[in-house]
């Protein structure tokens, strides 16, 4: 089980999850849409889909460091993996014992 202050670190970096979602949603459908996209419109989801990802790392990055693990390796991988290693790094923590290994 994480702890609470681990907890809402994961939360808060799947919530940006998800608004990454929703801009990449939004944006691939602005983009394909029959009528002629507004650039400014197109730039702001883009601008929100990178933000998005920005804060999913560093919220990933705090919850690492709350659960004692090596932040910058996980970062690493995440920045190469895209969501894979979020996604591996949350099963471990969310499993793991009292004590993570160092």
């Amino acid at each position: 089980m994480m702890k609470p202050a681990v907890r809402s670190a994961a939360e808060s970096a799947v919530l940006a999850v998800l608004v990454g979602f929703a801009c990449l949603w939004l944006l691939i459908s602005a983009a394909n849409a029959e009528v002629e996209a507004s650039p400014a419109r197109l730039t702001v989801l883009s601008l929100g889909l990178g933000i998005s990802l920005v804060v999913h790392w560093t919220y990933m990055a705090i919850a690492l460091r709350r659960d004692g693990r090596r932040v910058w390796l996980w970062v690493i991988g995440m920045v190469a993996s895209v969501l894979a290693a979020s996604a591996v790094a949350l099963i471990l923590m969310n499993h793991s014992d009292e004590d993570p290994p160092r």
